[in-house]
């Protein structure tokens, strides 16, 4: 299977909604949501991409997307769990199932930071339901907002010694919010290590550092 091919010349941003979704959208003005800076998407019931805002596709070019996630032939459908890292999966489906059951919105806030910008952002996750057909869906509004939380202040670390971060295995451990790597002769601590992120010198597993364990997912 080929790798997914990298956004190297952005289209014109416009939205796309699947056929069988827009009953769903009929009440809400579509045209203020392409004005607005939010990433805002919805999914069927079955966690499936059916419709984006045209921020999304600005996000998806500014941040190194791939030609999927803005040609609507090839987004619209597509499950949206493939995009989260595997340990996060149970933590998103079981919170948008919720939302599909119970009909109540709900929202989180989530460090999504690139290699030199630390970024937050907020989801809100709407419930959609059309009681003519019992149709259900998802809405959801993912904005930037201010850092929060106990989170260290990151320090890159100046030429880091890959023997203190490749595990036994062969694989860097990366943490799936904050994106700070574990080390291996300590293993309590993750360093944040931009030229890893962009450039891993092996291959790259995902975990949770106990700050966003514990912060993101409170037992």
């Amino acid at each position: 299977m080929s790798a997914p091919l990298i956004i190297t010349d952005c289209p014109r941003p416009r939205r796309a909604v699947a056929d069988d979704f827009a009953p769903l959208l009929g009440d809400f003005d579509l045209d203020a949501f392409d004005k607005h800076d939010a990433t805002i998407f919805g999914l069927d019931s079955d966690l499936r991409l059916a419709y984006f805002n045209e921020a999304w596709v600005r996000f998806a070019c500014e941040n190194e997307g791939t030609v999927d996630l803005v040609d609507p032939s090839k987004a619209l459908e597509s499950p949206v769990l493939r995009g989260i890292t595997p340990d996060l999966r149970p933590f998103y489906r079981d919170a948008f199932r919720s939302v599909l059951d119970e009909q109540k919105v709900w929202d989180h806030t989530y460090d999504c930071s690139s290699p030199t910008t630390v970024r937050f952002f907020h989801v809100e996750v709407l419930p959609l339901h059309d009681p003519a057909t019992d149709k259900r869906g998802l809405l959801m509004v993912n904005s930037f907002t201010e850092p929060i939380g106990p989170f260290p202040i990151r320090t890159p670390n100046p030429q880091p010694n890959p023997k203190n971060y490749i595990s036994t295995e062969g694989f860097l451990t990366e943490c799936s919010h904050c994106r700070r790597f574990r080390r291996v002769d300590r293993p309590e601590q993750w360093d944040w290590l931009p030229e890893y992120i962009n450039n891993p010198p092996r291959p790259v597993s995902h975990g949770l550092c106990i700050v966003c364990l514990e912060y993101y997912y409170p037992r």
